[in-house]
């Protein structure tokens, strides 16, 4: 069958921002992107996205009695969009209709954010700096509730980080005034940036790393530097740490996060894949180091496992027990930051491996 939509979207005043998808659920025969606009104020349109063919198309423009002008696009046998998660960016095609720059000033209000000064200074602390930054955009998206209105929606106005900070509540381009006023006020330079003005950029030892203020996804090195990796090194020595109590003696050892490694959920991984999987790179190498209480031990035998692809990356895991220390090694190494589907089904053994164990049983000797 065939099903016709015909739909309209009104702005009310001069400003022209918008993104729209060319692609849909199902493939799409004709596609017609239209804008009616006042005489001489003609908008521009822009094509982002080119993992997808999209380039047949016919232009159009037509004069109305009213002095106004209609002027778009007609595409022509759009494939379907991709159902599959992890994208890249620049795979799905969009149209970008504008006329002009948003006007957008982010308001650093320096003077009144004194509580955020504190929670800022909170988290930033450590040697890390970039696992810093995340933190605090961390608490960002846990603590301050989004209220997911489009910019566009708003005339792309927004509140103040003072004002985002006292109701706890904002856009996500709110949120994104606040971190970026949270981090200027610590010290860093940050700015708020992206298409739909929902990311920060930061900048760290000349290097500008972009967080989202949606999701914890891992910052993005941007520009110059972008495919440059800083490796992560750690080595964490856990005193104390928190068990889950099984039955018969037995517990349950969370393993300790790695903020770092790429926020690809295994569990979500098909088999096969149609289109690129977008990672960030990365160079992990971690150790933990639990101290056991007296009479407790790891069960089963030692983990070790290993698993390398060249030009996709490798990875290790190794699990052991030595006297009262349970020694916990993982090491990831991601080299390029999209996942053609001919390199799909090893870089899906490399991420399943990396989340293979992410806990260890623990028995009280008998």
């Amino acid at each position: 069958c065939t099903i016709v939509v015909d739909y309209t979207i009104h702005r009310r005043y001069n400003l022209l921002y918008e993104y729209i998808p060319l692609t849909r659920e199902c493939p799409v025969e004709s596609l017609e992107i239209m804008v009616n606009y006042p005489k001489g104020q003609k908008p521009e349109f822009t094509l982002t996205g080119n993992g997808m063919n999209c380039s047949s198309r016919d232009n159009f423009i037509t004069k109305q009695d009213n002095g106004d002008e209609t002027f778009g696009y007609i595409y022509h046998q759009v494939e379907q969009a991709p159902q599959e998660a992890y994208l890249p960016a620049d795979y799905t095609p969009m149209m970008h209709i504008y006329n002009g720059t948003p006007e957008f000033t982010p308001a650093f209000d320096r003077n009144g954010l004194k509580e955020a000064h504190v929670v800022a200074n909170q988290h930033l602390e450590g040697n890390n700096e970039l696992a810093m930054v995340s933190n605090l955009r961390n608490y960002v998206v846990d603590n301050i509730h989004l209220n997911d209105i489009p910019a566009a929606k708003l005339g792309y106005t927004h509140s103040t980080a003072a004002e985002v900070w006292q109701t706890g509540c904002g856009t996500a381009t709110d949120k994104a005034v606040l971190l970026a006023a949270m981090l200027n006020e610590t010290g860093y330079q940050a700015r708020v940036l992206g298409d739909n003005m929902d990311e920060v950029g930061v900048m760290i030892d000349t290097l500008e790393y972009h967080l989202s203020v949606r999701s914890k996804r891992p910052a993005v090195l941007y520009g110059e530097a972008k495919d440059e990796v800083t490796r992560v090194v750690y080595n964490r020595n856990h005193a104390a740490f928190p068990m889950d109590t099984l039955e018969d003696g037995f517990y349950q050892l969370p393993l300790t996060r790695i903020a770092e490694a790429p926020a690809i959920n295994a569990g979500n991984l098909a088999l096969t894949r149609t289109a690129p999987i977008a990672t960030p790179m990365c160079d992990i190498a971690v150790r933990d180091e639990y101290t056991l209480a007296k009479g407790l031990k790891m069960v089963g035998k030692t983990v070790s496992r290993k698993l390398a692809f060249d030009g996709i990356g490798k990875v290790e895991v190794s699990i052991k027990q030595s006297g009262k220390k349970l020694v916990v090694d993982r090491k990831l190494k991601i080299e390029k930051s999209t996942i053609d589907t001919a390199e799909y089904a090893n870089f899906r053994q490399l991420i399943a491996t990396w989340q293979s164990v992410d806990k260890v049983l623990i028995q009280s000797k008998k």
